[in-house]
């Protein structure tokens, strides 16, 4: 997303967010909580259809991961793997999902990268919000490409 957009990302509506969870009723239920938040929302069914997704989109056609953490084959943390090594894809932000709350798996998302971690079941309350996380990862790469202006200008 441009950074000439970024003062207009203050709206659900202006969000793109992948979905992905292989369990059915969790994909309908989550994804019409995101609808009735307004945000644009794309389905995939499986981890290794989440990275075919991501691999044909153009950079910048999501502007949100939320994603399951356990999946067979391609799991939620593949997904974060595969996002944060991905020069294009690594300031995508992603937020976890799981009905596993132990205090490790949450901390092994958010070190891995993962700006939240939510227990299923989630609320409309919890995905009301996730645009705050689009909106501070634009600023943050805003404010350093600000920054790296200014070194250049001064060097």
């Amino acid at each position: 997303m441009p950074a000439a957009h970024l003062e207009s990302v203050l709206h659900p509506q202006d969000v793109h967010v992948l979905l992905v969870d292989d369990e059915q009723l969790s994909r309908l239920v989550v994804g019409n909580l995101l609808r009735k938040c307004d945000y644009k929302v794309t389905v995939a069914e499986s981890g290794a259809q989440a990275l075919e997704v991501l691999q044909r989109s153009l950079p910048g056609t999501f502007q949100l991961i939320l994603t399951d953490v356990m999946m067979p084959d391609v799991d939620g943390l593949d997904i974060l793997r595969y996002v944060r090594s991905n020069a294009q894809l690594a300031d995508l932000p992603v937020i976890m999902m799981s009905a596993n709350e132990r205090k490790d798996a949450v901390f092994e998302a958010i070190r891995g990268g993962a700006e939240e971690y939510l227990v299923k079941p989630v609320t409309k309350k919890e995905v009301q919000n996730i645009w705050q996380h689009v909106w501070k990862r634009l600023s943050a790469a805003k404010l350093l490409r600000e920054q790296q202006e200014v070194s250049r200008m001064h060097s």
